[in-house]
């Protein structure tokens, strides 16, 4: 009985440390979990603008991708919408998940998710995160955005 017991409280004591880690943001983010995050009603509020930047720019039907940010840490400016001046300024964490538009003629934009939130950068704004973010993204893959700014990997 002893040694069932001892069993339990060890699977126990295991069970809640994975829970512990996954709860703290342990697990490294993977461009299935970014677009599930993307999609949630939680980010009904950047929805639109990918939906209006699809509908304002023909442009933008080069593939859309998204990943995970691998580099340091970055502060850099956000903006609501597609604002002309930055709004505010985020810091974009390292592991956090990415969503980079494709180059276009209005120049470069990604959206970045930080304490849950998704934030909008644009390199209007004197960023060149957007630029970076294309470049340095891990664990890409491809997604194709729908009328109403949901995504869809491919």
């Amino acid at each position: 009985m002893t040694s069932i017991r001892a069993r339990l409280v060890a699977v126990t004591t295991a069970s809640s440390l994975a829970l512990g880690v996954v709860a703290c943001g342990g697990e490294t983010p993977t461009a299935a979990s970014c677009a599930d995050s993307w999609n949630a009603d939680a980010n009904a509020d950047q929805q639109p603008t990918l939906a209006g930047a699809l509908a304002a720019d023909i442009s933008l039907n080069g593939q859309f991708r998204v990943g995970m940010w691998s580099s340091a840490e970055q502060t850099v400016p956000v903006t609501d919408g597609f604002a002309e001046k930055p709004s505010a300024e985020a810091v974009v964490p390292k592991n956090s998940c990415l969503l980079v538009f494709p180059p276009s003629h209005v120049g470069q934009m990604a959206f970045f998710e930080a304490k849950g939130k998704w934030r909008f950068v644009r390199d209007n704004t004197g960023s060149e995160f957007p630029a970076a973010a294309r470049r340095e993204l891990s664990g890409a893959k491809v997604a194709t955005p729908d009328a109403l700014g949901k995504l869809k990997l491919g």
